[in-house]
């Protein structure tokens, strides 16, 4: 499952012109059966034990989200410089966060598509930067007027792997 929160930013100094694109993964104990294997088991285990199966977990997220954030970097599918609203005053962030109901494999792929494809459906409110009223410079549009985010290219992620003779 895939949900993108927006939220205006003030943009970098070294990136006035674009926006931010924020990836996180998250897989919940109960998503695969191995996880929840472990859980039960490290209840009555060590702390120690407890320990390496949640660090199991917590390193397979990060995994997938340095991956996620690598495909939207590489791909370009997401042109940065369409977030900016007001370069060096206000810029779109999104914040992308995906959770793995069921880990039964592939799920990369599964992030990948569910990343995309909301993507595809984001829409974006129209913003205009007031740069007189100092107080309040963000002017909001109501009724609200939306655009699409226009994406460059859909990326698609794809497991390969080799079956030995054996």
């Amino acid at each position: 499952v895939c949900g993108i929160t927006i939220r205006l930013a003030k943009p970098k100094d070294e990136r006035p012109d674009r926006g931010f694109l924020i990836c996180n993964v998250e897989l919940p104990a109960l998503c695969s059966s191995k996880n929840f294997k472990q859980a039960t088991v490290s209840q009555s285990a060590s702390f120690s034990q407890s320990s390496v199966s949640s660090a199991s977990i917590e390193q397979t997220q990060s995994m997938l989200t340095q991956l996620m954030q690598d495909i939207l970097v590489e791909s370009k599918c997401v042109d940065e410089k369409d977030l900016c609203i007001r370069e060096g005053k206000l810029v779109w962030a999104l914040y992308i966060d995906l959770v793995c109901l069921n880990n039964d494999g592939n799920v990369q792929d599964a992030c990948c598509l569910a990343m995309v494809s909301a993507l595809k459906c984001l829409k974006l409110y129209q913003v205009d930067y007031d740069e007189e009223n100092d107080k309040k410079p963000i002017n909001v549009k109501y009724p609200f007027e939306w655009k699409t985010l226009s994406l460059k290219c859909e990326p698609v992620c794809t497991t390969l792997f080799a079956i030995e003779d054996n």
